[in-house]
């Protein structure tokens, strides 16, 4: 569990390199950086694969507390998914990036895509909601700056002003969700939270995992949550376009993953509004693929 620190840390170092390296140099900082990262965590994932869920407890003091760092099944799978994204679409970057004549925004970038692996490794593992959604907002605003590097295009501001304005939809929905459950247990702790749902079953009724779901399912993408996909895709350069596809909205399954014991008492009807849901985003998203010619937008 501490190989995840340490990942945190190399992530510092990175930020700090980018900062102060010569403008040549700041990529080859960032790759460095995003490589360690993958290989620390992508250790970390491994072992708790192996040996079952690893555990750190951080005293954070105000605002979180105590903030619980899990890696189970589901994160490790997670984490080791994100971190191949981003080590493969960092190394495109690296010589993609090369086509833009202007490197004065180059720092912003790196420190961005250095930003988001370690905000999306963090969301898999932390497991305290004030920090959780603490992580889920970093990586929100990361990503943001990742799509709108082309900034003083018009089309490119506006399709980063629509992804951050559904995106914050999303985190209001997960604010309200999370302050619900959170009420009902009398703990931030979402292991507790969910023992509890296992052990009361059908207690808090369907509206909180309702409104989670709606949240998480903005950011994967659910129809008609998907409005931001074809705006934000073809406006983000292609690395991060592939990150998006790859691993960004695939966030918003592994939250909906974490709050499906909420659905205890409930589960088919549930499971009858996930599955009706994601039939009708597969038909819709492949019916709109097949006569897209721009290749973005089809990933989109």
């Amino acid at each position: 569990m501490k190989l995840i620190l340490f990942s945190f840390a190399v992530t510092l170092c990175g930020i700090i390199l980018v900062l102060v390296l010569p403008l040549r140099l700041k990529k080859n900082a960032a790759l460095t950086a995003v490589i360690i990262s993958g290989i620390l965590n992508f250790t970390a994932a491994f072992t708790a694969l192996k040996y079952g869920t690893a555990e750190l407890l951080l005293q954070c003091g105000f605002p979180f507390g105590t903030v619980p760092l899990r890696i189970d099944t589901l994160s490790a799978f997670f984490i080791i998914v994100i971190n191949i994204t981003l080590i493969t679409g960092s190394w495109y970057g690296f010589y993609y990036m090369k086509m833009y004549t202007s490197r004065t925004k180059d720092p912003v970038h790196w420190i961005s895509l250095i930003v988001l692996q370690a905000s999306m490794g963090a969301v898999c593992v932390m497991q305290n909601i004030m920090a959780f959604l603490f992580c889920w907002e970093i990586m929100t605003v990361a990503a943001f700056l990742l799509v709108t590097y082309e900034h003083e295009k018009r089309q490119t501001l506006r399709a980063g002003i629509n992804y951050f304005i559904q995106s914050h939809i999303s985190v209001l929905l997960l604010i309200t969700g999370f302050i619900w459950v959170s009420t009902s247990t009398g703990s931030f702790d979402m292991q507790q939270i969910m023992n509890h749902a296992r052990a009361q079953s059908g207690a808090m009724g369907p509206w909180p995992f309702i409104i989670l779901f709606t949240g998480f399912a903005f950011k994967a993408g659910f129809v008609p949550l998907h409005t931001w996909l074809p705006w934000a895709h073809p406006a983000a350069p292609a690395h991060v376009s592939g990150i998006m596809s790859g691993v960004i909205i695939k966030m918003g399954i592994f939250g909906i993953f974490r709050v499906l014991p909420l659905c205890q008492g409930n589960v088919l009807e549930m499971g009858r509004l996930i599955l009706i849901l994601s039939t009708a985003t597969a038909l819709y998203g492949v019916m709109v693929a097949i006569v897209q010619h721009n290749l973005k937008r089809l990933l989109a």
